[in-house]
C-alpha cells in the first residue's frame, strides 16, 4: 500500500491499496478516502494494529481517539500528524492492486504531535 501526491493545483492524491483489503471495498462503495498520517513517534503496537491486522478481524478504531468524518470515515487524532480527505475521482485496475486517484477536499495538520 502507498500513497503519493500526483497534482498541486488541485490536490489529487494517488493511495494504491490491494484488492483483498476491506479497506479497498469501503473507498470503492462509499468512494471517499480519510487518511492518517502517522507520526514518528506512533507505538508498533498502533503501526501493527493498523497495517498488519484485518478490519475484518478487529474494529482498528477501538480504543484510539479518532473523529468521523462525514459521519463513515474515520481518522486517527492520536499519534498522528496529520489527516487527508477527500473524493475519488479516478479508479485505475492493476490486477493485484487498485489505484485510487483522491482530490482532497479536506485536511488537518496536529501541531501538538
Amino acid at each position: 500500500n502507498s500513497i503519493f501526491v500526483a497534482g498541486i493545483t488541485q490536490l489529487i492524491i494517488t493511495v494504491s491499496l490491494n484488492k483483498k483489503n476491506r479497506t479497498t471495498e469501503e473507498i470503492m462503495l462509499n468512494k471517499t478516502v480519510g487518511l492518517s498520517i502517522l507520526a514518528k513517534t506512533a507505538s508498533l503496537e498502533l503501526i501493527s494494529k493498523f497495517g498488519y491486522k484485518s478490519s475484518r478481524d478487529i474494529n482498528k478504531f477501538d480504543c484510539v481517539f479518532h473523529t468521523t468524518l462525514r459521519d463513515r470515515d474515520k481518522v486517527l487524532i492520536d499519534n498522528c500528524v496529520a489527516w487527508l480527505y477527500g473524493d475519488v475521482c479516478c479508479t485505475m485496475d492493476f490486477g493485484t492492486h487498485v489505484v485510487f486517484a483522491v482530490h482532497v477536499t479536506d485536511s488537518y495538520y496536529h501541531n501538538r504531535v
